[in-house]
């Protein structure tokens, strides 16, 4: 499975990316808005696991690359949150990316081809996207992906005392991302013209 973009290839994972996971997973400005760090054997069952739902359905969470360098960048995909939530949760978009490759537009571009092959190819009529209250990179990019804002949330994962235990869900359904694809078509071919 490969999905390209003008700058971007997202793939399946191989054996020797689990090096290049846990540098992105083990790094405090990745991780500001977690828990914690991944350690090395968190890590590992974090990476079979994704490795194995992409197996199993076909789709999830992508290693991201470069496409004129090959440089590992991070990952974006879809994914079935393995724990309960107080609202149905059909499928989420995620993304994590190293910090050298922050304010470049990378997430943008993976996370719209990720929604297209969402809503094009897959077929779900809705994707969420949850975040810690004081993720506004994260929700601001949501916001830009044409998401909007459903709730704010206690994370069932996240003691009650944490920082961190809000969260904020986005949703768009398939019909608004057609709708946005189209507005951002016109748009362009304006400038262009």
């Amino acid at each position: 499975m490969s999905i390209e973009t003008d700058r971007l290839v997202l793939t399946d994972w191989n054996d020797c990316d689990e090096v290049q996971f846990y540098r992105l997973n083990s790094n405090p400005e990745v991780m500001r808005y977690f828990l914690n760090q991944l350690s090395k054997a968190q890590n590992q069952d974090f990476f079979q696991q994704i490795r194995q739902r992409i197996q199993q359905q076909g789709y999830g969470l992508y290693k991201v690359c470069l496409k004129n360098t090959g440089q590992f960048v991070g990952f974006v995909g879809l994914n079935h949150p393995q724990y309960e939530l107080r609202f149905a949760c059909p499928v989420e978009i995620g993304w994590r990316l190293l910090p050298e490759f922050w304010h470049q537009g990378l997430a943008f571009e993976a996370a719209q081809a990720v929604l297209q092959q969402g809503f094009n190819i897959l077929n779900f009529q809705q994707i969420m996207a949850f975040t810690a209250k004081q993720n506004q990179p994260s929700w601001t990019l949501m916001q830009r992906l044409g998401m909007r804002f459903q709730q704010e949330f206690a994370h069932p994962l996240v003691v009650d005392s944490h920082p961190l235990h809000q969260h904020v869900l986005y949703s768009i359904q398939s019909s608004e991302f057609r709708h946005v694809k189209l507005e951002k078509i016109c748009q362009d071919a304006i400038q262009t013209a």
